[in-house]
């Protein structure tokens, strides 16, 4: 299999098909498009999330974080604490260990979230940082679930695409980038690791009322859509020039030559609603970026509008960050 996510049709095929049991307290479970489960527990539901990241030890922990977290925040859960597994490779060093730590409870601190616990080795079998980060979290409401989006309601996206695949290109490729632009333009790219947490966003529309959220990773943009279509069993119409993109990621993909819809897109929020312009307004009114890129639809096409010219959206695919990194 290609490196990455595995398609939606292995997903289906070879993992959800094998999956028999339905317990009554289980509200949501492995689902195609959706990044948590929850269980019902007397007067309070409890979220869980689980994802693991791969990287050096300068970013994989904040990264590992922030993942688990979105995951939570996107059922409309508040994040409680995580755990967390640490594999790393033989030929690391106690300091890697100790400044993965550190960024770990940094962020754990910025969130206001409690480190419940984990374990730490390392082995042969990984040659890179591999963070796997569980989150917890509580609700006292049912989880907004992706499958909710109905059709004809509008599609909102808060920030920016591609923002954590082009702070790790630029983390990663340093060397390459300085051939052609400035130390100031390529720190701002790395800069964009720290704007990744949606959990503001997702906070604000889930007291807004919303149909659906989804969180934008693997596959980008792109995949996103992609996930949030079909775990609905909606179409989409979606306008491409809509869609924000930083210049920093214009111009890294350019140099890379790599398509910026298909590339790690942590710290982007997808959201459904039936009043989608008057949320935008109100997430803009709170400092945060946010627009309405299209609409669901009663067919089942996935569509994408170019200058006026309708083409129709993809499976996703392996992230174009693998083309780099």
């Amino acid at each position: 299999m290609k490196p990455g996510k595995i398609s939606e049709s292995v997903l289906k095929r070879s993992i959800l098909k094998q999956l028999k049991l339905n317990r009554e307290k289980v509200l949501a479970g492995p689902e195609k498009g959706q990044d948590f489960a929850a269980i019902k527990m007397q007067e309070e539901v409890c979220v869980f999330s689980m994802d693991p990241v791969i990287g050096s030890p300068e970013e994989v922990g904040i990264r590992a974080v922030h993942v688990a977290v979105n995951n939570l925040v996107v059922a409309g859960a508040e994040p409680l604490g995580i755990l967390n597994t640490i594999l790393l490779p033989e030929e690391y060093k106690e300091k890697h260990l100790k400044q993965l730590m550190k960024d770990i409870n940094q962020v754990c601190q910025n969130l206001n979230i409690q480190i419940l616990g984990g374990h730490t080795e390392t082995t042969r079998a990984v040659n890179q940082a591999v963070v796997t980060v569980t989150g917890v979290g509580r609700m006292t409401k049912l989880p907004v679930m992706t499958s909710n989006a109905k059709p004809e309601q509008d599609i909102v996206m808060v920030k920016y695409a591609a923002m954590e695949g082009t702070a790790l290109i630029a983390r990663e490729k340093e060397a390459q980038l300085r051939t052609r632009y400035s130390q100031n333009f390529i720190q701002n790219a790395k800069d964009l690791l720290n704007e990744i947490s949606i959990l503001e966003e997702a906070s604000i529309a889930r007291d807004y009322g919303v149909s659906a959220m989804h969180d934008a990773r693997n596959g980008g943009i792109y995949g996103a859509l992609w996930e949030l279509a079909s775990a609905a069993d909606v179409g989409i119409l979606v306008d491409l020039d809509k869609i924000p993109v930083r210049q920093e990621t214009v111009e890294i993909c350019e140099f890379y030559d790599l398509n910026p819809y298909k590339l790690l897109s942590g710290g982007s929020l997808l959201i459904v609603s039936a009043r989608g312009y008057d949320l935008a307004e109100m997430l803009k009114a709170a400092g945060l970026p946010a627009v309405v890129i299209g609409k669901t639809t009663k067919e089942q096409n996935k569509k994408i509008i170019r200058e006026g010219e309708a083409g129709f959206l993809e499976p996703p695919k392996s992230d174009d960050l693998y083309k780099v990194l």
